[in-house]
């Protein structure tokens, strides 16, 4: 057992060390993503705040946890800038606004893939029952 738990860390190292030294090279076209939990093909409009361009219509192409991307006809946003989320659930005749502070990670492909941040309870809760009933 101890040899066992022993050889997963050494080869979770190595892998560590391996995506560092890659990185570091510059052998990758993009950064390496570590995901926590699976992205959902999900389709809700959104809109995106982002204070040089303003207010940003979008529909998402997938959700997860942690993160989203985000088709935005067309507006071009760089990656790193700051922006905010807002998308609205509907619970039998209620609906809840939901704003979430987010960073784009990559931007192409006519969209952004968001890593959604300081994510609160009621907005993990929302998150968290799109993901169980897509």
């Amino acid at each position: 057992m101890t040899q066992r738990i022993g050889t997963e860390i050494a080869s979770r190292t190595h892998a560590t060390q391996l995506n560092n030294f890659l990185t570091i090279r510059g052998d990758f076209d993009m950064p390496v993503e570590h995901r926590w939990s699976p992205r959902k093909p999900i389709s809700l409009e959104v809109s995106l705040f982002y204070p040089p361009l303003g207010s940003i219509k979008g529909k998402t192409r997938n959700i997860s946890l942690e993160g989203m991307y985000v088709e935005t006809e067309g507006a071009e946003i760089p990656q790193q800038a700051r922006l905010e989320v807002a998308f609205i659930t509907r619970q039998g005749d209620r609906e809840k606004i939901h704003r979430l502070p987010a960073y784009v990670v990559h931007s192409r492909d006519k969209g952004v893939g968001l890593m959604l941040q300081h994510v609160g309870y009621n907005e993990f809760d929302a998150l968290r029952y799109m993901l169980n009933v897509a």
